[in-house]
């Protein structure tokens, strides 16, 4: 064989075994590689997202911390479901201490039964007759208590010196706890 034909063969081989280690070496491991690399971003991902949750529940958790002093004075801020009585007899109090005819009208909601949340409403009707100095002190006291009395309609009449207020709102109530249950 002339020497030009044994290079011909020898760079054909050479040629030939190069395609064949790049076809079976090389791009299956660019594959592999490749899809290592997508992988290693995803759980990068999913890593930064659990960080940022971690980072959210923290926070979320300092927060609550925060407030759970204000808790129980929220919690009072509620009629415990059944102890309605509680807070008519405070306003009855009231409106005794300051000499002033009261009548209350508390409206059971048919609804409530039904009601799955941690609370709910009932509209309350405060009747008041009697001296207006008297009935503003009444108001310094309502303020003092630690029940919600939200009032969204106030009407005040005159009639011969003796003022008569009518005060409709609404009160909050909030399901007892096991705690609450038993006392």
């Amino acid at each position: 064989m002339n020497l030009k034909k044994r290079t011909i063969i020898l760079i054909s081989i050479i040629l030939i075994s190069n395609l064949l280690i790049i076809y079976f070496i090389i791009i299956p491991a660019t594959r592999d590689i490749k899809k290592i690399s997508e992988s290693i971003y995803a759980e990068r991902l999913d890593l930064e997202k659990k960080y940022q949750k971690g980072q959210l529940l923290k926070k979320t958790i300092d927060d609550f911390e925060k407030i759970k002093p204000e808790k129980e004075k929220l919690e009072k801020a509620f009629v415990v479901e059944g102890k309605e009585l509680d807070l008519i007899t405070i306003l009855e109090k009231i409106s005794d201490s300051h000499g002033l005819s009261q009548e209350l009208s508390l409206q059971k909601n048919p609804n409530v039964e039904e009601s799955r949340n941690f609370y709910y409403h009932l509209p309350l009707e405060v009747n008041l007759s009697g001296d207006f100095v008297n009935i503003l002190k009444y108001f310094e006291d309502l303020e003092k208590i630690n029940y919600y009395f939200n009032i969204s309609t106030i009407s005040i009449r005159n009639n011969d010196g003796v003022i008569t207020m009518k005060l409709i709102g609404e009160i909050y109530i909030k399901k007892p706890t096991l705690e609450e249950k038993t006392i």
